[in-house]
């Protein structure tokens, strides 16, 4: 989010050399500290925008995106007199520059000079999933990537789109759109018209025995056979990825996916966008789940301005903006929306407070053993579908119970609303996924429609449930 109220210079932190003086902490900043909502933090934060110039400074973050994209974020934070204070606000920092990378990525990343060493260590003690979402220095050290702001920075005026690709952009079928998914893979040709002409469902051809190779034969091989069954070309191949994708490269971010890490083959199949296009001389366009189902909604029921969140054993996301066209890289299973020190970490990067911890599958499943008191040894193992029958059941205990979980569970789907809307205009929500179907979908939804009303004053987007298998 950009805070332009004011303008003011980039905080410079003075000489240590100063003098000591006993001066009591901050005490909104000390009370904060404590506050679980980041909604509540983004709060506090702001008001320090309308405090006077004498009471606040200014950090500004730059976010090179290339193509000539530099957007600067301007946060403002009280004067630090104490030193018990800083923590929390460079915890705040920290909070906001993670969020923003999550949800649209970077490829390098500017500090005011009087923060940036306090926000690299912050960074790599807390927040170590930032370096992932930078592009193109994936796996490269915070050090690197988190530079101060270059004396005398301007940022440069981003290049206009040329017409003749928006006017490409704007061209229909025939076309062929593949979903592959964790357990099947959909095969859709479009005509003209943009009509379903040929339609089927297999098998995702993905296990420990099957190699990259062995996998873009297949996928070849789907291809040619259901365009020999329609007897016509194709302009243009569109594929949607479930693993992930982050600038047409494909990632291994699924369980099912490892062992191609493992065998040091996930380099092949990040190019398949490539492999495919070269081997069926056709245009090829990657795209990850949620991407293209953003897609699809802004372009064939209209909605516009969409975010998109697909809800399973993670949760993925994708921004449609008003031009139907995609924004951002969007990982918000990875957005931070619990600021407690003791909000559970990300497995593999060991970031605390992460959406993936509380609203995907495994959110769900912690949530209903910390509500459920029944014998754990039969627990349920698809909790999405033991809650929505919980829903349907005439027993009061199980409902209360399922009713306490979507509860639990929308505040945190609340906060991650929240915090998508800081950074994009967003008109409509759409929720979709294996835990946001039947009456546990409805459920999530209404709930969380209700504390989005009742405790955030702004107006907020529509929450719409899209219910695709």
């Amino acid at each position: 989010m950009t805070f332009q109220t004011k303008k003011k210079e980039p905080y410079q932190r003075e000489s240590d050399n100063r003098p000591k003086v006993d001066i009591p902490s901050n005490p909104i900043l000390q009370k904060l500290s404590s506050e679980p909502d980041i909604a509540v933090w983004n709060t506090v934060f702001d008001s320090f925008a309308k405090a006077n110039d004498t009471d606040t400074d200014v950090v500004e973050i730059i976010f090179d995106r290339g193509a000539n994209e530099h957007q600067i974020n301007q946060i403002y934070v009280p004067k630090l007199l104490n030193p018990e204070d800083e923590p929390v606000v460079r915890k705040y920092i920290a909070t906001r520059l993670n969020n923003r990378c999550v949800l649209r990525g970077a490829k390098q990343i500017f500090i005011s000079a009087g923060w940036c060493r306090q926000i690299k260590d912050e960074v790599m003690t807390n927040y170590r999933q930032v370096p992932e979402m930078i592009f193109e220095n994936f796996g490269t050290a915070v050090n690197e990537i988190i530079q101060p702001i270059p004396p005398g920075y301007a940022p440069p005026q981003p290049a206009p789109a040329p017409e003749e690709e928006a006017q490409k952009s704007r061209q229909s079928g025939p076309v062929f759109g593949i979903d592959i998914g964790n357990t099947t893979t959909k095969l859709v040709i479009l005509n003209n018209q943009d009509l379903p002409v040929y339609q089927d469902t297999v098998p995702t051809r993905i296990d420990e025995h099957v190699r990259a190779e062995e996998f873009l034969e297949w996928l070849k091989s789907l291809i040619i056979e259901a365009i020999n069954q329609r007897k016509s070309s194709i302009r243009s191949i569109g594929l949607s990825w479930f693993g992930d994708v982050r600038e047409q490269r494909a990632l291994m971010q699924a369980a099912s996916l490892r062992h191609f890490v493992r065998d040091g083959e996930d380099e092949v199949l990040a190019q398949m966008g490539d492999i495919i296009s070269k081997r069926l001389k056709v245009p090829v366009v990657l795209t990850g789940d949620s991407e293209a189902l953003g897609i699809f909604l802004s372009r064939q029921k209209g909605f516009t301005k969409n975010y998109t969140l697909i809800f399973g054993t993670s949760i993925g996301g994708s921004y449609i903006n008003a031009d139907g066209r995609y924004d951002g890289v969007s990982l918000p299973s990875r957005l931070i929306i619990e600021m407690s020190d003791k909000a559970f970490a990300h497995e593999a990067t060991s970031t605390r407070g992460v959406l993936q911890q509380y609203a995907a599958s495994r959110g769900m499943t912690r949530l209903l053993q910390e509500i459920w008191l029944a014998d754990l040894g039969n627990f349920p193992r698809n909790v999405g579908k033991y809650l929505d029958e919980c829903f349907a059941s005439n027993d009061t205990e199980r409902r209360t119970i399922a009713s306490r979980v979507v509860g639990r569970l929308a505040e945190y789907l609340g906060r991650a609303i929240q915090e998508v809307s800081r950074f994009y205009e967003v008109d409509c929500v759409i929720l979709t996924g294996t835990s946001m179907s039947g009456k546990l979908g409805e459920a999530i939804c209404q709930t969380t429609h209700g504390i989005l009303s009742e405790r955030y004053s702004q107006s907020q987007p529509d929450l719409l449930l899209a219910d695709f298998d």
